[in-house]
């Protein structure tokens, strides 16, 4: 049997929520969830066992919202990788950039150190690479596209950053998903030749194939000469139903390590 004398050590250090550390097999007190095993008197080595088991029946009942992701690609735009202080420009129907296909003339990709010798920090969201909407001959109603696959019915969350450069005027971004648009921006207070992104994210409903469209926003005071677009992403919203699932998955494995408490 375990005292519950035996178990203080444990708890001797703060309490932080690490996962990693807890898969490794450390001892309560680096973990929370294995420290309150601990504190309902359970031997460590079974408390991560039972947590580990816990994990498998979270994933499992996570598995819709998984197997609902979307398949967007390239987000990032680090593909082609231009090398560091480049840049490069595409044409309308072009698929070079990887992943997307440009709308209209002259929409260019820019590495973050491009300029940099001039006294522009053209920093990327991330990593390393970004698109300017406006292009190489400056100027609203271009962009890029790109249709992937999604679940009907499921929620999406389409996320991306758009960027500014500090001494220009304020960056507006049309998004057209499935047909709805709406306009966002970057209207970040400042000067200076340096990027800021801002992050902007739209939620829509997704379809077995789904059209994403950004171009530089016309009929708004946007700046003609950059906005940058950057780091986007579609993740699933999970519903309400899974979150139920996750929870109960855990709030059962809570009340086996009670059950086993009072049974010792």
């Amino acid at each position: 049997m375990v005292q519950r004398g035996m178990l203080l050590k444990f708890q001797a250090k703060p309490l932080a929520f690490n996962w990693v550390a807890c898969l490794q097999g450390r001892w309560p007190g680096y973990c929370m969830v294995c420290t309150y095993f601990a504190d309902l008197s359970v031997h460590p080595s079974k408390a991560h066992n039972m947590f580990k088991k816990s994990l498998i029946a979270a994933s499992l009942s996570l598995s819709v919202g998984v197997a609902s992701a979307a398949s967007l690609v390239g987000g990032s735009f680090e593909l082609p990788d231009l090398g560091p202080g480049n840049t490069a420009f595409y044409n309308d129907g072009s698929t070079g950039i990887t992943g997307w296909t440009v709308i209209g003339n002259n929409v260019q990709l820019v590495d973050a150190t491009f300029l940099g010798g001039s006294g522009y920090d053209l920093n990327a969201s991330q990593p390393d690479q970004w698109v300017d909407l406006t292009g190489g001959n400056e100027g609203l109603g271009k962009g890029v596209t790109q249709t992937f696959a999604g679940t009907v019915g499921q929620s999406y969350l389409l996320t991306f950053d758009i960027g500014r450069l500090l001494s220009r005027n304020n960056a507006y971004v049309s998004v057209n998903i499935n047909g709805n648009t709406v306009t966002l921006g970057n209207t970040t207070p400042g000067s200076g030749n340096t990027m800021n992104w801002v992050g902007q994210s739209v939620q829509f409903a997704g379809l077995a194939s789904n059209t994403v469209t950004f171009l530089g926003a016309s009929g708004v005071s946007s700046d003609s000469t950059l906005i940058g677009l950057d780091n986007v992403a579609v993740s699933p919203v999970p519903e309400p139903s899974e979150w139920f699932m996750l929870a109960a998955g855990l709030g059962v494995v809570g009340f086996m390590a009670r059950r086993r408490s009072l049974a010792v």
